[in-house]
């Protein structure tokens, strides 16, 4: 493929951190069944159609707080699996900060990444060979743009970025270079487009018109005239492009689509307001509606069936997600899978992709969360993948009620609450029910919160914006010196606006009595002791940002003015602390001291710099 300057800009939608790898896709296809080969892990092909000559490799959780990550064939194989903190080792030793490192893609034991410190304007694109450790960055992928895409494809990494002040995209394809762990630049690979936008394509294999080309014989192209939509087009690899004349809309965004179909939402212009899926059959020149929900979620395409998730319809499961097949050619959708909530796991609607031929779900198996592989016909199978554990199933287990208040004057749904409670198990506390009571107590005050409204205010209950919510999830569950049970708590408040408030606060019990503890209980010191405490450490914070020659993210503009702050919002009784076996934490909340999207401030401490003991005790 030679390198093309062709009169088109190719759109920036991606989907970060779940890459998928290449080696010879047309080998794959004629080899299906010959025996897949053994890699780093040393599984071989279990699964129906093994994946022969070639291989397809993804990292399916490397966007998940996990220490391990796992890559995958596209039939679902696990090859390889990586940990993370033996990854970190290897960039802390090569110069780099693991905290700024993002995993993109993996292909033979070569884990490729982004690397993005934001306050000193570096950006790279580094390869990693996982047995040796050697970190090479890859000159010429990123230049220093931190939003660059790259995908591993056809055994080549690509990166794909969009100038904006140029109108320009590009796709640059480079490869290792002999058998010494260098790279090189593929000229043939490199396309320059400009002036068109090319659409995202959600079926679940790297998004790149060079692949689109391979796989279907063109990219699906928004064309563009004095800025504005003026329909679609095909573009092939000679760089020409071929008008779709059927497709009228202006107001779309692109999901998916194959030779076949091409499957987008519609929107309102002025609100924005999603309108529903439809797909554009290129055969007939046809536009249809699809009979899915609007807050539908795309997961992926295979063939003419496109893959998506949706809540269940009643309320009682309305933390449930089904997984849907729709046969485009029968206009026909069949639910296949359906993902359970489990109270405590958090949602589990996140972790749900498709890649390849693959549907990876995650579902929870006793104290841990697992990936699973579900196929058409709905049949899942472990793929021995654990993600992440559970303390609080490690010390008991989780319920959880949900609550809807309407209006009794026009029926309008006027605030939902769902609200989740830790139960301790017997063995750990002889006063277990006591603790058990408390914290149910707490979950059934929840449940009977009404807002105050009157008849006068029935005209804004039709407005979603006007609906409030609460979310009161339970995060974690520790036990410390066999006597302290503390149960993290995180919640999201909704009343209205760009967004809701987070909130987080830790419950504190002492097993061998059953009383419920504050912060208060713990600390002998005064009121200003513990004020003058936190705000040091604050004002400590700010000065070390400008000492390195950083601008402090806080609202104040100096040490003294960020001490006053946090001086002021600081509370002996209502302590904003989190407790753990080596340390204390205190936070602020957003808008405290810094801006909403600067998140929650948190500042640790020593038990003795806090309590003058070496643990937690009373």
């Amino acid at each position: 493929m030679k390198k093309r300057l062709l009169s088109l800009v190719l759109a920036t939608s991606c989907i970060f951190g779940l890459v998928a790898c290449k080696d010879d896709e047309k080998s794959q296809k004629d080899e299906k069944d010959s025996k897949t080969e053994n890699y780093a892990s040393g599984q071989e092909s279990s699964d129906e159609g093994d994946i022969g000559l070639g291989k397809q490799e993804y990292i399916v959780n490397s966007s998940y707080k996990s220490n391990t990550l796992y890559a995958f064939d596209e039939k679902g194989n696990k090859l390889e699996e990586f940990n993370v903190d033996k990854l970190n080792e290897y960039m802390d030793k090569a110069g780099y900060k693991p905290d700024f490192v993002s995993v993109s893609a993996a292909d033979d034991g070569v884990l490729y990444c982004h690397y993005a410190d934001y306050d000193n304007d570096d950006y790279k694109f580094l390869a990693l060979d996982y047995k040796t450790g050697q970190v090479e960055a890859i000159d010429g992928l990123l230049d220093n743009a931190s939003t660059v895409i790259s995908y591993c494809y056809d055994g080549k990494i690509y990166s794909a970025k969009y100038d904006y002040d140029t109108n320009v995209y590009q796709e640059t394809a480079y490869e290792k270079d002999g058998d010494d762990f260098s790279f090189k630049e593929v000229k043939d690979e490199e396309i320059e487009i400009e002036n068109h936008d090319v659409l995202y394509n959600g079926d679940g294999k790297v998004n790149l018109a060079n692949r689109m080309f391979d796989d279907i014989g063109f990219a699906l192209v928004e064309i563009r005239t004095n800025g504005k939509r003026d329909g679609i087009g095909k573009l092939t690899s000679d760089g020409k492009v071929e008008k779709v004349e059927g497709f009228k809309e202006k107001s779309y965004s692109s999901k998916c689509y194959n030779e076949n179909y091409f499957v987008f939402s519609c929107y309102d212009d002025e609100t924005y307001t999603d309108e529903g899926f439809f797909v554009y059959d290129f055969a007939t020149g046809k536009t249809a509606e699809l009979d899915i929900p609007v807050d539908a979620s795309i997961i992926g395409m295979q063939n003419d069936t496109f893959y998506y998730q949706a809540k269940s319809d009643s309320w009682e499961d309305d933390l449930d997600y089904n997984i849907y097949a729709y046969d485009l050619d029968t206009n026909k959708s069949e639910c296949i899978y359906t993902v359970e909530h489990v109270a405590g796991a958090g949602s589990l609607f996140t972790y749900t992709v498709a890649y390849g031929d693959t549907i990876y779900v995650a579902n929870v198996d006793g104290e841990q969360l697992k990936l699973y592989k579900v196929d058409k016909s709905g049949d899942i199978r472990d793929l021995d993948c654990p993600i992440k554990s559970y303390s609080a199933f490690k010390y008991g287990t989780v319920i959880s009620d949900y609550n809807e208040v309407k209006c009794e004057y026009c029926d309008a749904t006027l605030y939902t609450v769902y609200e989740e409670a830790f139960v301790l198990d017997d063995k750990y506390s002889p006063c277990a029910q006591q603790i058990n009571d408390t914290l149910k107590a707490k979950l059934d005050a929840a449940m009977a919160y009404t807002p105050e409204y009157d008849e006068d205010e029935c005209e804004y209950h039709q407005d979603e914006l006007d609906k409030e919510s609460d979310d009161v999830t339970v995060t974690g569950v520790k036990i410390i010196n066999d006597n302290y049970l503390l149960v993290d708590m995180d919640s999201y408040w909704y009343g209205g606006g760009a967004h809701g408030m987070p909130g987080m606060w830790e419950y504190i019990f002492d097993l061998t009595t059953g009383e419920e503890l504050t912060f208060a209980d713990f600390y002998s010191g005064t009121e200003e002791d513990f004020k003058n405490l936190v705000a040091t450490k604050v004002k400590e914070d700010f000065e070390s940002q400008s000492a390195e020659g950083q601008t402090p993210y806080y609202f104040a503009e100096t040490a003294e003015d960020i001490y006053n702050t946090a001086y002021d919002y600081v509370s002996l009784d209502n302590a904003n602390i989190l407790f753990d076996e080596d340390k204390v934490t205190y936070y602020f909340y957003p808008y405290d001291l810094a801006s909403y999207a600067d998140g929650f401030q948190y500042y640790e401490f020593t038990y003795e710099e806090i309590l003058g003991t070496n643990t937690l005790t009373r």
